[in-house]
Order: C-alpha cells, then sequence, then structure tokens
C-alpha cells in the first residue's frame, strides 16, 4: 500500500517502532483520534471528570489552562441537559446532582472536545525539544485516506506524565495496569 513506508521511526528507522513511539495523532475522513504513549483515553477520562466536577460545583478552575476553560463553557452552556437529581435517590431531599453520562457523550462530541485536547497535545509536543514529528498519510482505495502525525522520542517515557503535570490541574492517577487503554 502506498505511504506505508512513512511509518518508520525516525531514531533507528525501523517500521512501527514501539520503543520510541510517542504520540499519534489521527484523522480518518474527518474523523480524529489520537493516543499519548498508549494511554490518551485514560488522560482524556481524567480531563473529563475535571470537568464534571465542575460542572457539578458549578465552578470552572481558576488554574485550567485555555482550552479545558473553553471546554468547559462550551458544557455549561448546557449545564441544565447535563447535570440532573440523582434518579436513584429514595427522595428529592437526597437527590444530589449528578451527571446525566449520555448526555454529557453527546455534548462532548457535539463540542469537538476531542479535537481540542488532540490540537493542543499536537501544539505542546512540537514544542518540545527533541521530538521527532513524521506526518504519513496512506491511501486505502481511490479517495479513501487515512492520515496522521507520529510524534518519536529517543526517550518518551517521561513525557506524558510531564503532559498531565502541565495540562490537567488536579492529580492524575494512571488506570491500574490491567484496565489501560490503547
Amino acid at each position: 500500500m502506498p505511504g506505508f513506508d512513512t511509518v518508520r521511526c525516525p531514531v533507528y528507522g525501523n517500521e512501527h517502532c514501539e520503543a520510541h513511539l510517542l504520540a499519534t495523532i489521527e484523522d480518518d475522513e474527518g474523523l480524529v483520534g489520537g493516543c499519548l504513549n498508549g494511554e490518551w483515553d485514560s488522560r482524556e477520562e481524567h480531563i473529563k471528570g475535571e470537568l464534571q466536577d465542575a460542572l457539578l460545583a458549578g465552578r470552572a478552575n481558576p488554574d485550567w489552562r485555555s482550552e479545558v476553560d473553553g471546554i468547559y463553557h462550551e458544557l455549561l452552556a448546557r449545564r441544565a441537559d447535563l447535570v440532573i437529581p440523582d434518579p436513584d435517590a429514595d427522595t428529592d431531599d437526597e437527590a444530589a446532582p449528578i451527571i446525566d453520562e449520555d448526555s454529557f457523550s453527546d455534548a462532548w462530541l457535539d463540542i469537538g472536545a476531542q479535537k481540542v485536547l488532540l490540537s493542543y497535545l499536537d501544539e505542546w509536543l512540537d514544542s518540545l525539544p527533541g521530538i521527532l514529528r513524521k506526518a504519513h498519510e496512506i491511501a486505502h482505495s481511490p479517495g479513501l485516506t487515512w492520515s496522521g502525525t507520529a510524534y518519536y522520542a529517543v526517550d518518551p517515557k517521561p513525557i506524558p506524565q510531564r503532559f498531565v503535570d502541565e495540562f490537567c490541574v488536579s492529580e492524575y492517577i494512571p488506570a491500574p495496569v490491567d484496565q489501560k487503554l490503547s
């Protein structure tokens, strides 16, 4: 297939090198996806949790980066649909507000929150010294392509935690090994 030879590790030239792969950001016919060292999903869930806590409290964290603050304000405009009384509470007096997960997921997709976070990740990675960026495009068939960017580093291990330390406000606790999503 055309394009596969462009997905070589720029550190040692190996195909599909996991040892130096730091992150990928992909665009498949407008669907954006990505990962940060195989743990993007758990890190995105952490950010969602921060936003949900803020929606329940009714106030943003003043230390958030503008990207997360912008997502929060988009979600805040939909707060009436996202924060609901707990349907499992015995009485209305006990009904603490909870997040309606389905509505939150719909809003997350509708406002393009993942794309905002991945765009920030792309900019952040580009700002780091020693990061090697490798763009690629693979044609599946006429008019159908998959494109993306892979980021490599000689030592990629400390970079995901650095991202969390700089981007997220509350402490990030990684998922247990058997629950990590790739």
